[in-house]
């Protein structure tokens, strides 16, 4: 059917190790074959380049559920006002504009002032009687005096008619909110406000010039705006904005997380904070950009993206190692136009199963079977090839055996970015050594979840590259699973699991549907298998591992959120992906160290840089800190300088994915070569 695997395009790849326990963990971080990235979707010949030799080399833009691009530019930095001469006051009603008439009856308005009195007392409710019929007169034109202004506390407007009433002291905040909702509601041409200790009132057609004074008004309880970072983690860079705006970080949300090395922009909400609070971070945060600000009607949910557009720059185009090319700009323009034809196959990347010694699917395996012990020793056991003061942490932990001395030792010498294992120890303090389920709910929900839903992941790669290897990648084959939303030509609903049926003998036989059309389940207690030889995969895969599929298995143990018949539904996703708007162009550069693909950062710290007037300036500074985003000395592509007058070539591709598809696997298809970090590594500096 078309489909390569791997081994044939790099002979001596390791074999998955399918069903090992978290306790057989890999001394080192995840191969692709070990978490099941065996297949290509075609044949086309490969290349290798260096990935991400500046961070402008890879930028990502999301795509809102609504389809808008996550984009800024420096003018969109600055927020929109939050102070205004009219609007909401900081305590009180809305304000009446100019000139505006009483648009009350006369009994409207003896009832609202007696329910006043009620509030206030009868003097001062008499004042607003008062003021009423002055606003009245006004609007009447007569311009007279008042009469029968015995008792009102006020202050006149020149014309000897009352435009300013004080109720005086009402300590009780309940009282004063009722009193600013009679206003609103039954006398809304006037105005009720806070001054120092006591409530006023005041005509419309002064409160704005009042004092000359302008108000506050609220913010909106949310925020949305375009988070633009360089070389930053999305988490560590919103809880970094939580802290310089004083603020917890759950009050910031994002549909999902993006690449630390490259230049991305998504959506953010924030919940109850200012937006020129969040501007004036601009002028302090390095790496970050905000902008774009405007109000939003809720929080940003989990997964609210229809998709990401990708920029890559792949610098320093080869041949692939034992290969010649003559032509490279023809072998890249083929293999663009075959990934462009056959799509990829949709792996989870290596990104989903971590890089440290113990891969996150051996930990979510091991809460999923219910042992505990091992699933907390996964998270904290040492690790080879770690940080010293990390490694250092770890075996004061397993040194004291676990014991709570061993524990706060652990806890004062752990570095502070690593939350999973600080988590866990606190967890281990307040709900002791013995109540391990207890310590490890202490862990943040999205690490919990991140581990079980690696082990579905590792499950689902493994099942992609079986169902690639029987069936190719152009049709579908019987017993497959497909939405039956798209059988009409609809579109599937993101929310909820989509209903999903088989692929019928007769369907397969006519290849009346395209594999673009199958989807493999992450398993769940919601979904369904394959009626083919792909769900033996799962089924294989989950015994191995002790993990029991079927709802009508004995549970492990009674805890739903580590239980794929409880609290886990499960998902589905599609076995092949083809991009959106794909192009291309090949490059040809002298200088290894050029911005070959200027990014919008790079644009707002010129715009930035100009408008100081040169000088050294911290825009300067900032775009000074530009170095290859492997972390190499700023030499050429190939590891060295460059020879004088060498010619190097480039590709830049754009492309857009759907939501949870990796560019790391549209890039491993496109260039035939590994995923992995340090196979990136090894390549950028041959």
């Amino acid at each position: 059917g078309g489909a390569l695997p791997a081994a044939a395009a790099a002979a001596g790849a390791p074999q998955p190790q399918q069903g090992a326990h978290a306790s057989e963990a890999h001394s080192h971080s995840s191969t692709e074959a070990s978490v099941g990235i065996i297949c290509f979707a075609n044949g086309a010949r490969g290349f290798m380049g260096t990935l991400k030799e500046r961070y402008s080399d890879f930028q990502v833009h999301e795509l809102a559920d609504d389809g808008q691009l996550a984009w800024l530019s420096a003018g969109e930095l600055e927020a929109p006002r939050e102070v205004e001469n009219s609007g909401q006051s900081e305590e009180g009603g809305a304000a009446a504009g100019p000139g505006s008439a009483v648009q009350a009856t006369q009994e409207e308005v003896d009832a609202a002032v007696a329910q006043l009195a009620e509030l206030v007392g009868q003097e001062a409710a008499c004042g607003v009687r008062q003021l009423v019929a002055d606003l009245k007169r006004a609007a009447e034109g007569s311009g007279g005096a008042g009469e029968g202004r015995k008792g009102a506390i006020g202050e006149g407007a020149g014309d000897g008619s009352t435009r300013r009433v004080s109720l005086g002291v009402v300590p009780d905040k309940p009282t004063r909110a009722r009193v600013h909702a009679l206003f609103r509601e039954k006398m809304p041409f006037l105005d009720s406000a806070a001054e120092n200790r006591s409530l006023a009132v005041f005509a419309a057609s002064a409160a704005g010039r009042h004092e000359g004074r302008k108000r506050k008004r609220r913010p909106p309880k949310y925020v949305r705006f375009a988070l633009l970072k360089r070389n930053m983690d999305s988490h560590e860079t919103l809880n970094l904005i939580a802290r310089y705006v004083q603020r917890n970080a759950r009050a910031f949300s994002i549909a999902g997380t993006k690449d630390k090395r490259g230049v991305t922009c998504q959506w953010v909400t924030a919940e109850r904070v200012n937006a020129q609070a969040l501007a004036a971070l601009n002028r302090k945060l390095r790496g970050v950009r905000l902008g774009a600000f405007s109000e939003a009607g809720r929080a940003l949910p989990l997964g609210a993206l229809s998709g990401n557009r990708f920029t890559i720059t792949v610098r320093s185009l080869r041949a692939a190692e034992g290969e010649e090319v003559d032509n490279m700009a023809a072998l890249v323009s083929e293999a663009v136009a075959a990934l462009d034809r056959s799509g990829f196959v949709n792996y989870f990347g290596l990104q989903r199963f971590g890089s440290g010694a113990v891969p996150t699917h051996e930990v979510g395996a091991a809460l999923l079977r219910g042992d505990w012990a091992l699933a907390a020793d996964a998270i904290l056991r040492v690790r080879p090839g770690e940080h010293e003061n990390a490694t250092h942490a770890r075996r004061l932990y397993a040194d004291g055996g676990g014991s709570a001395e061993a524990i706060q030792s652990a806890l004062d010498a752990l570095p502070r970015w690593m939350l999973a294992e600080r988590s866990l120890l606190r967890g281990m303090q307040r709900a002791g050594r013995n109540d391990l389920v207890g310590a490890l709910s202490h862990l943040p929900r999205n690490l919990r979840s991140m581990y079980v839903h690696a082990w579905q992941s590792r499950l689902w790669n493994a099942a992609a590259s079986r169902h690639v290897e029987l069936y190719g990648v152009e049709h579908a084959a019987e017993g497959d699973l497909v939405f039956v939303e798209e059988d009409d030509g609809g579109s599937v609903d993101p929310v909820g699991l989509p209903e999903v049926r088989c692929v019928t003998a007769e369907e397969a036989e006519a290849k009346a549907l395209p594999a673009s059309r199958v989807v493999l389940p992450l398993v769940g207690a919601r979904t369904r298998l394959p009626a083919n030889a792909v769900a033996d995969v799962f089924r294989e895969l989950a015994a191995a591992d002790a993990v029991p599929l079927d709802a009508s298995e004995p549970a492990p143990h009674s805890i739903s959120e580590y239980s794929l018949q409880g609290g886990n539904q499960g998902a589905y996703r599609r076995v092949i992906v083809r991009p959106k708007d794909l192009t291309f162009e090949v490059l040809q550069y002298d200088d290894p160290t050029a911005e070959l693909t200027p990014s919008n950062f790079e644009a707002i710290l010129a715009a930035e840089e100009s408008g100081k007037g040169g000088g050294q300036s911290a825009a300067t500074a900032e775009a000074a800190t530009e170095a290859p985003a492997d972390g190499s000395d700023a030499g050429g592509a190939d590891g060295n300088n460059g020879s004088q007058g060498e010619i190097f070539q480039a590709l830049r591709v754009q492309f857009t994915l759907p939501s949870s598809s990796y560019a790391t696997m549209f890039l491993r298809e496109l260039c035939k070569q590994d995923s992995s970090t340090k196979h990136a590594k090894s390549l950028n500096h041959k």
